[in-house]
């Protein structure tokens, strides 16, 4: 009870949470005397004394005060420290804020004004990519302009002068057109430059100087075209090929060695050509199938005469109906193609037409030269020497043709493009004529490369093909000297066919020699004999001496070994009108005497 009286002179208000340990010791030793727990012990010291128990529940109080406190105390220091640390941060946040609106501001105008510079960038960089293109098109026409802007640029001048002498130029070949196909070469050449050109020049209409018909009037694509189909390249079968392809009438061909007929049927092949006679049955029907789907027509071997129901077809009686075209042929109208082409050819070395004819068709005289003679029968003879040489040559002809024809295509296609109108477009913006130029240029180098290869090797073939040569010009002299019996009798004609039969036996019979100069006098001395030999097999006796005669001169002036005076005085003697005095002998007469007198100044042995 000693406890219990010290504890009524206790200040409770005087208790501090560090008096924690003093009350637990009050609590146990309250505990230790009165021998209870908890409620029990705060009823028995209610029962004992009220000051106690409420001692004992201030001490509980104060004990379990102490144990929150000691839990919070920290948390609430803790809690101020976070709170100045808040305080702090809010403060330092509120300055973050706004230097973030601030510098938030500044970005938006940035990115305002990035978007502006972008913008701009855009542009430029769109106008960089324009110019790029631009500036690549334009490096395009140089480049592919360039090489031709030399050429184009004389071309151009040249043009200039020419188009002033187009009238006398027209003028010539219109009448080369329309006049000069029934004419050899020599009377065409004589009417052209001796008769026209100097009527031109006397009437003092503007032509060219060194007018060419070839030139003028086709081109070397043409030509090329031509040789690779069989035309030979002398200048009258060039002239040949003219008339029959650009002359106002269909062409009849008088063709005895048969080589018009070659070249045309080498030529329309691929479109289909009828073969026709007027023996023929049903030669008409076949004709106006031909009208009608624009096939080309072949007669071969006509005679002096034209079957009149193809009068309508040679005047070029065209009807057009409702935009189609007609052409009477019989009691018929038959639809006709312009696609429709007409030949006629003639076996006949001389033939005699009617005016008619002559005004209805193109007359062409196809007869072989000498010259165009020795380039088919050099082709015979290489091909029959040297096969390996003559396929190169020909496949090398075949290729040349169609690379200038595609070059001159590519050429006509730059400059169609060229000459379209652009509008306000600009030559650079102009995609398509890029296009069209770079492939043209492409395809133009390759073309130029490969006739560069094809010059080179061609020369190399000519300069092969002419150790052949003089063999191929003595079959043309000794073809010239046989046709030359025609003019004796109509019986003594013979074919360039039957020829070139003999041509080629010579060359399968004559004596084989590695040395080619053996080979070739072989050859000729052969062909010589065997021409000989066949000619003479169908001549009368009287004209064999005649023909050796001819056949000798002939080979002479081929050789250059005839001396055209002394064969003058041997066939005419002294044709001079001039009286010959001092004869020293009665018995002689005149015209011996001014034979001998002749002879003496043609430095002869009297």
């Amino acid at each position: 009870m000693g406890l219990l009286a010290g504890l009524r002179g206790f200040d409770i208000t005087s208790v501090k949470p560090d008096m924690s340990r003093k009350a637990k010791k009050m609590i146990e030793a309250l505990k230790k005397e009165i021998g209870a727990e908890g409620a029990e012990l705060i009823t028995a010291l209610k029962g004992k004394s009220l000051a106690a128990s409420g001692l004992y529940k201030w001490a509980s109080a104060t004990d379990e005060y102490y144990d929150i406190f000691r839990m919070v105390e920290p948390k609430k220091q803790e809690c101020a420290r976070l709170q100045k640390q808040s305080d702090t941060a809010s403060a330092e946040l509120a300055t973050t804020l706004a230097s973030l609106a601030e510098v938030t501001e500044q970005l938006k105008q940035l990115n305002q004004a990035q978007k502006i510079k972008q913008d701009e960038l855009d542009i430029l960089l769109k106008r960089q990519a324009e110019m790029a293109r631009k500036l690549n098109a334009a490096s395009k026409l140089i480049t592919g302009l360039g090489s031709e802007r030399i050429r184009w640029t004389a071309q151009n001048e040249e043009n200039k002068v020419d188009k002033v002498k187009l009238v006398g130029d027209c003028l010539t070949a219109s009448s080369f057109l329309s006049y000069s196909g029934p004419f050899n070469f020599v009377l065409r050449k004589k009417m052209i430059f001796d008769h026209w050109k100097k009527d031109l020049i006397e009437k003092e209409l503007p032509n060219k100087d060194n007018f060419s018909l070839q030139i003028f009037l086709s081109n070397d694509v043409e030509v090329a075209r031509w040789a690779s189909e069989g035309l030979p390249s002398d200048e009258l079968s060039v002239q040949n090929g003219i008339l029959t392809n650009f002359a106002s009438r269909y062409p009849l061909c008088i063709d005895p060695q048969m080589q018009a007929v070659s070249w045309i049927k080498a030529k329309e092949a691929k479109h289909n050509m009828k073969l026709l006679t007027f023996n023929q049955s049903d030669y008409m029907k076949q004709l106006e199938m031909a009208l009608r789907f624009g096939n080309p027509v072949l007669f071969e071997n006509i005679s002096t005469e034209i079957d009149p129901l193809l009068d309508p077809i040679l005047e070029k009686n065209i009807i057009n109906k409702a935009g189609v075209h007609y052409i009477p042929v019989g009691d018929q109208e038959v639809e006709f193609d312009p696609n429709f082409k007409l030949f006629l050819t003639t076996k006949a070395q001389n033939p005699v037409y009617s005016p008619e004819i002559f005004g209805k068709t193109m007359i062409i005289n196809f007869n072989v030269t000498l010259l165009g003679l020795r380039d088919q029968l050099l082709n015979e003879v290489v091909g029959y020497e040297k096969p390996e040489l003559e396929s190169t040559r020909k496949t090398l002809i075949q290729q040349t043709s169609a690379n200038k024809a595609e070059q001159r295509e590519l050429e006509d296609t730059l400059l169609s493009e060229l000459s379209k109108d652009q509008g306000d477009t600009p030559l650079v913006d102009n995609e398509p004529l890029i296009a069209v130029l770079e492939n043209a240029k492409t395809k133009s180098d390759s073309i130029n490369e490969a006739l560069i290869v094809a010059a080179a090797t061609n020369e190399d073939i000519e300069s092969n093909r002419d150790m052949y040569k003089p063999v191929a010009k003595r079959g043309a002299i000794l073809f010239f000297a046989l046709t030359g019996l025609s003019a004796i009798s109509e019986m003594y004609e013979y074919s360039l066919d039957a020829y070139k039969v003999v041509f080629l036996n010579a060359l399968e019979t004559s004596k084989k020699d590695n040395v080619l100069t053996a080979r070739l006098r072989f050859i000729q001395e052969k062909l010589t004999q065997l021409v000989y030999e066949f000619t003479c097999m169908g001549i009368f006796e009287v004209h064999k001496l005649m023909f050796s005669f001819q056949m000798t001169t002939m080979i002479m002036d081929g050789e250059e070994e005839l001396n055209r005076d002394e064969l003058d005085f041997f066939l005419k003697g002294n044709t001079s009108l001039d009286a010959v005095e001092n004869k020293p002998f009665k018995w002689l007469s005149t015209n011996g005497w001014k034979d001998a007198v002749r002879l003496a100044d043609m430095g002869g042995c009297w």
